[in-house]
């Protein structure tokens, strides 16, 4: 009696170019259906759901003209410097919450802080003080000592991923109103605007508590 052909015997009937049996087609209309399979099976959460990207909507005006509990965002260097461009407009802002940023950069290493975040939380002056201010660390340095733009992009996505973490923690004791940023990257850093809107668009959202779009807001 003659043994049976393995799978694996009748795809290498087809890869040598031999005459496909009966038995041989089975085997690529399987294959086939495998693949057609994988290709449709949607991304799963970590709740066992579909998972979907993180939205990104873009918008003329003042990023500092938010709705009470927002989120601000800026991208931030790892020395506790808010010196130019938006972080400096930033501090003006937010000095208390200048005073956290440098002091958490000052418990850490840059080694430690590229590609993290740090929510702060409402903290000024105000009656009630109005807004969280997150800060992605996608640079060690600033100035002449920032880092080189591709390494910036790198830590963008995995920065954005911890802070959309940091806010879904959040959400269970304060509504969250808006998230909003700036074109991160863009200024001092250097990077092209394009570049870092596609590395967040890429992100996945890990369970339906993140939240799912974050606004940008620009000057023109």
């Amino acid at each position: 009696m003659a043994s049976k052909r393995t799978a694996l015997q009748l795809e290498n009937e087809v890869d040598s170019g031999q005459p496909p049996t009966k038995s041989t087609k089975l085997v690529e209309n399987d294959t086939a259906s495998l693949n057609r399979d994988t290709r449709t099976q949607p991304d799963q959460g970590s709740d066992g759901g579909e998972s979907q990207l993180l939205q990104i909507e873009e918008q003329v005006g003042d990023i500092f003209d938010a709705p009470e509990n927002s989120v601000l965002i800026h991208a931030c260097n790892c020395e506790g410097s808010w010196g130019a461009g938006i972080a400096a407009a930033f501090r003006k802002q937010y000095p208390k919450a200048f005073q956290k940023y440098k002091a958490h950069c000052k418990e850490s290493s840059a080694t430690q802080l590229r590609g993290t975040a740090y929510l702060i939380e409402p903290c000024e002056e105000n009656d009630p003080p109005k807004h969280f201010i997150g800060c992605l660390f996608t640079s060690g340095g600033r100035g002449k000592t920032k880092d080189k733009p591709n390494a910036i992009l790198e830590r963008t996505a995995p920065a954005m991923r911890d802070l959309l973490r940091q806010i879904a923690d959040v959400k269970g004791d304060r509504d969250v109103a808006e998230i909003r940023t700036c074109q991160i990257n863009s200024g001092l850093f250097k990077v092209p605007w394009d570049k870092t809107k596609t590395a967040l668009e890429e992100i996945r959202l890990e369970s339906k508590g993140w939240p799912s779009t974050v606004i940008v807001y620009s000057r023109d």
